[in-house]
């Protein structure tokens, strides 16, 4: 049995982790397009985009998360990390297979060749 405020708490903290995530795709979006040279600009995207998925996912919001998984393999892609680009691949599948299996099985698919 729930008691309701531990329903509205747990309401507010999705809510926040939501924005928190909204927060770290705009900044890996700042820094995938920054005009700097070099890769960590690259680096610091993948982790922001990364840590946007995760917290999507505490919020429950999957279709984001596959979105933000997707955005960190290709910051992989562009660092040449074929492993972490796949394993994010993966990541993102699983945020679909159950509402959109399509797309998660041509993830899947991306994935299995890179790997």
């Amino acid at each position: 049995r729930r008691v309701h405020g531990e329903t509205l708490f747990s309401f507010f903290e999705m809510a926040d982790q939501e924005m928190r995530a909204w927060q770290a795709m705009e900044e890996g979006e700042k820094k995938a397009k920054s005009i700097w040279p070099g890769s960590s600009k690259y680096e610091v995207a993948e982790e922001k985009f990364t840590s946007a998925a995760n917290l999507f996912k505490t919020a429950k919001k999957l279709p984001e998360a596959a979105e933000a998984f997707k955005k960190a393999a290709e910051m992989h892609a562009k660092l040449g990390n074929q492993h972490d680009q796949a394993t994010s691949l993966v990541n993102a599948s699983g945020c679909l297979r159950k509402t959109d299996p399509p797309t998660a099985n041509q993830l899947l698919k991306s994935a299995i060749v890179i790997f």
